[in-house]
């Protein structure tokens, strides 16, 4: 059993040093790379002096702004509002599952939070409306222009939490996707983000929650052992395949 978890250790240090390195490669190719550059700029121009019905701003207000004040880490309003959903919903009914899921959001949350720190002390990116266009009011820019514009946060959280509730949940996989690329979309639509920005943080959103879940998976296995089961508790989703099946 220790050489299991010694072996698993190595795991998901390799996982982590993997995910963190690459977001700082990416992040220095983005910001130096001339066709990337070229391509920023074009899409995040196009985007943001596009037409802005009101009704798009209305329904794109709870993404983009924080309505409850004073949550730590700056997390967005509407991410506490899922997970706390998410994690009901578990409660009641698949209440085994609960500690696990609860697990995943919380190691993901560190994981992420923890990468976005080194890519900013490493590779600080300027916000894209310090030279371009932007609709963002000036009370606005002037406080998360102070924050790295790489990756983005909300676009990065966004597909963390939302693989973590598709992987529980699913049936709800592919509109947790899809509304993690609405809400990556919108941050360069509003002018927060430069377009790599939301890519990349799409991509380590959900290389951080594969990892969390991967851990847990194993957590769950070595915990079973120990208490003489045979196997680990199958996840939810492979559940649902083998029902499906």
């Amino acid at each position: 059993m220790s050489k299991l978890r010694l072996h698993l250790f190595h795991i998901i240090l390799l996982l982590l040093t993997t995910i963190t390195v690459g977001s700082l490669l990416v992040g220095l190719f983005v910001q130096t790379n001339t066709l990337s550059l070229t391509f920023d700029s074009w899409l995040y121009t196009k985007l943001v002096t596009m037409p802005h019905p009101q009704i798009i701003n209305t329904l794109l207000y709870p993404i983009n702004r924080n309505f409850i004040k004073n949550l730590p880490y700056n997390i967005p309003t509407y991410l506490y509002i899922m997970n706390l959903i998410f994690l009901i919903y578990i409660l009641i009914f698949q209440r085994s599952y609960f500690k696990w899921a609860l697990f995943c959001i919380l190691g993901g949350t560190i994981i992420t939070l923890s990468i976005a720190a080194i890519d900013w002390l490493v590779l600080f990116r300027q916000r894209p409306f310090i030279t371009l266009p932007t609709t963002l009011p000036k009370s606005e820019t002037d406080i998360i222009r102070l924050f790295s514009s790489y990756p983005s946060g909300h676009a990065r959280e966004t597909m963390l939490y939302s693989t973590i509730i598709g992987y529980y949940i699913p049936r709800l996989k592919w509109v947790m996707y899809i509304f993690a690329f609405i809400v990556g979309i919108s941050r360069v639509y509003i002018g927060a983000h430069y377009p790599t920005d939301v890519i990349a943080g799409l991509i380590i959103g959900y290389l951080a929650a594969r990892t969390i879940l991967f851990i847990s998976g194993e957590l769950q296995i070595i915990i079973n052992k120990r208490k003489g089961g045979q196997h680990a508790k199958k996840p939810i989703q492979e559940q649902s395949d083998i029902v499906k099946e």
